[in-house]
Order: structure tokens, then sequence, then C-alpha cells
């Protein structure tokens, strides 16, 4: 942008102040409400993508039929996940986890006492499949000991403050109480996650565990499976079908119960999941619905700022004739009312964005979403792209407005 066009742009602002100062503040308050509402979808759009192999990792979901009546789990039987890596070449490792208590657990650790929720029993390779980023331990050591446990960063706060919490030993009022050594400290799970946990202990059933098909009626754990990446999850069918008439058929000729399983994305779980025993999704449905309202938002701020537009058409039309009598080319005048609408975009976007800010610090937003939204452009590359997108399209579109309303 050439100096004389900055120079002129802030004259035509500072001549024309009401008019600038509307739709700065429309284009300001649409921009923040699109980038809000933008910060939501992109915590729905981008759940369990945090982990590094989420393109490989998969949910099995089961179904038992009784008498004719199907019912949807989520939990799955502690023999399935084995017993699949055994007989199929396509399942090449799988985790387990269930929860150590449906209420809260009371956690002892050097007398002080409190309460845990999202407390899990899983296998020691949890680590491997899904991504952590550790703080204390490392992940070949943590949870291989059968009386290890990994916790959370704010799980360890509460007890150690900044200090080592490793080899300190957590008692969890269970049945029977669970002793533990703590073996890992890993950060705090990220907000959009379905899988949330505070700690995890080492499960002792599967220590030295023997699968056996007659364990698969009985369901009480969550199991994922690593396929390869870009699996056919229609093609499972097959192995569902496979696997009840292998290991399941006399469960079905004793008891009348048919048995059949498929497969979840992990990324897909948060929004396109609805079983029994599931942990708590999101509603694919919301998403449609603050997209169409982010959309309407900034179509009305554009509207708006083409009436303003198409009211000083006039007046600009004299400027512009006068600007073609002094020997200005079209081109020049183009590339005019391209500049003013690159600086005016820019200072709506500035605007903008500390409104947002000031929004995430000063009000309780994140009671309305549910969830803690963070402004972060510099660490999000997706975020600041889709901002310098959503620049680009209202400059075009100011421009063409301006091109159309002047000449």
């Amino acid at each position: 942008m050439a100096s004389s066009d900055i120079k002129a742009t802030l004259r035509t602002l500072y001549r024309e102040k009401a008019y600038a100062l509307i739709n700065l503040c429309g284009l300001s308050l649409a921009i923040a409400c699109c980038l809000i509402l933008g910060l939501y979808l992109r915590s729905e759009l981008t759940y369990d993508r945090h982990h590094a192999r989420h393109k490989e990792i998969y949910r099995v979901v089961n179904e038992f039929t009784t008498n004719g009546t199907p019912t949807n789990f989520a939990y799955t039987s502690i023999a399935l996940g084995p017993l699949l890596k055994q007989n199929y070449p396509d399942v090449k490792d799988y985790v387990r986890l269930r929860p150590a208590s449906d209420q809260k657990v009371l956690i002892t650790i050097e007398g002080k006492k409190l309460f845990w929720e999202k407390i899990y029993y899983c296998d020691a390779n949890i680590f491997e499949i899904f991504t952590h980023r550790f703080i204390y331990g490392d992940l070949k050591s943590a949870l291989k000991d059968p009386s290890s446990a990994a916790v959370s960063e704010s799980f360890a706060r509460k007890y150690f403050g900044d200090a080592n919490p490793i080899g300190k030993t957590i008692q969890a009022d269970l049945a029977p109480t669970v002793s533990r050594k703590i073996t890992a400290v890993f950060r705090d799970l990220p907000e959009n996650t379905h899988l949330k946990y505070n700690a995890l202990f080492r499960d002792p059933g599967t220590v030295s565990y023997v699968p056996s098909p007659r364990q698969l009626q009985s369901i009480g754990y969550y199991t994922y499976l690593v396929l390869t990446e870009g699996y056919n999850i229609g093609a499972f069918k097959d192995v569902s079908d496979s696997f009840y008439k292998r290991f399941m058929s006399e469960l079905g000729r004793t008891a009348n119960i048919k048995w059949r399983a498929w497969v979840q994305p992990l990324a897909d779980i948060h929004l396109n999941s609805d079983v029994g025993y599931d942990l708590p999704t999101g509603n694919k449905y919301y998403v449609f619905g603050f997209s169409a309202v982010g959309l309407f938002i900034l179509l009305v701020a554009c509207i708006n700022y083409v009436n303003l537009a198409m009211a000083r058409g006039a007046k600009r039309a004299k400027e512009i004739g006068m600007r073609k009598i002094l020997g200005i080319s079209r081109i020049h005048l183009v590339f005019r009312f391209l500049c003013e609408s690159v600086f005016f975009s820019m200072i709506a976007m500035i605007v903008g964005i500390a409104l947002v800010e000031l929004v995430l610090k000063l009000m309780p937003i994140d009671m309305l979403f549910g969830r803690p939204l963070e402004l972060d452009l510099l660490n999000e590359p997706l975020l600041l792209a889709w901002m310098l997108g959503l620049g680009l399209v209202v400059t075009v579109h100011f421009s063409n407005n301006k091109i159309s309303a002047g000449t």
C-alpha cells in the first residue's frame, strides 16, 4: 500500500467519521462474534486429534440382542481386545480402560485426603497408543510395574505443589483398598478429548490375564484398537461376523443372544456416538447451528456495509469523477479502493480480536459453552489461517462494493 493511498484513506475516514465508526463497530462486533463461535467450533471439530496416532485408533462398540431386543454398549469384554489381536492381523494393538468407581474416589497421600473423579484402571501400553506429555517419568517405565500409577499435573499439584512426586504412595479408598506408587506425571489432557482421567492405575486383572471366550458376555472395559491408517470400518463387519461364529456361537444357541461389534474412529467419537455406558459426547447439530449463526452474523455485517456504501455512492461518484478528469486510471482507482478496504478490514480485525480477549477474560463465556475457550493465534496456525481467510473475504467483498458503488 503506497503512502499516498494511506494518507488518502486516513483523510477519507477522518472526513467521514460517523460512517467509518458505524462500519468499524458493526464489522468488529461481527468478527468478534464469529471468532468466539470459531473457537468453540474448532474445539468441537478437533476432538482427540492431539493424539499423534488418532488416525489409527478406533474404539470398539458392541451390541447384544436378547429375545429380539438390541442394546448397544461402549463397554466391552476384558477378553475382546486380546482375542481380536491374536486372531485378526488387521488389529495391530489394543488398550483397555475401566473406571475404578462409578462415584468419586477418596485418595490419600501422606495424610492428605481428597475426592477425585475420573480414576481409571488400564493396560500398561496406554502411553504407547495415546499421546501424553510427561513432566516426570517416561513412557518406557510408566505403568510397567503392576503396583504403579500415573497421575495428571493437576492431581500432583493438589498434593505436592511443584515438588516431584515420583515414588510417593497413593491409597485409594476402593474395594479392596488400592495402594499404588506414582511412577509418572503427565500434562493435563486438553479439554477437547472424550477420554479424560486424573489418575491411571495399572489394572491388576490384566497383568497375567489369559483371554477366554467364556468372558465375552461380561462387559466393563473400553477397548481401543490400533488398526491400519485409513482402515475401511465397513470391513469390520466381516471381522465381527467371523468373531461371533468362532467364539460366541455357543452362547447364541444356549442363551439366544446375538452379538455384533463395530469400530468408531477416535476423532469421530465425540460427535457421532450414542450408545450405552458412553463417555460424555457432543452434538453435531450444535456445530451446524453455531456455524449457521456465525455466517449469518457476518452476512448481516456485510449487508450493513453494502447499504451504507450505496447510500454514500453518489458522494463518492463526484470524487471519482474528479479523479478521472485529473487523469487517474481505473486500475489506480481499483487499487485505491482495495487499499482502503485492506486498511479498514485490518483495523476491524484488530478491534475484533481485542474484543474477544476482553470477553474471554472478563465474562463467564466458559459457562455458556461448557468449556474454557482460549485465543492463541501465534500457536494456532489453523485458527490464524482462518482469521486471515476471513479478512480476505471481507476485504474482497468490501472492495467489490466500493468499486460498484463508486464507479
